[in-house]
């Protein structure tokens, strides 16, 4: 889907009327595609280090402050409407 997506978006650019820096954009898909490349290997390495745990137990924390953080955004709302 994504790829579908990228190739509409580039037919579209292609169809501009205004000129493309071709080459910028080549340089900056190969940079994105190597920065990608790695930090998924650096990632990985992390992982096999440590583990998921820290990363499980991060994500945990996280959701609950966004759901803490949501929670009070909602009230206020409420009770504005309400009030």
């Amino acid at each position: 889907m994504i790829v579908l997506a990228g190739g509409l978006e580039a037919v579209k650019l292609l169809k501009a009327p205004h000129l493309i820096d071709v080459p910028a954009m080549l340089v900056g898909a190969l940079l994105s595609g190597i920065s990608a490349y790695v930090c998924i290997h650096y990632f990985l390495v992390v992982i096999k280090k440590l583990g998921m745990q820290p990363f499980v137990a991060y994500r945990v924390l996280f959701g609950a402050w966004l759901l803490w953080v949501f929670s009070l955004l909602t009230r206020r709302v409420l009770f504005k409407e309400i009030g």
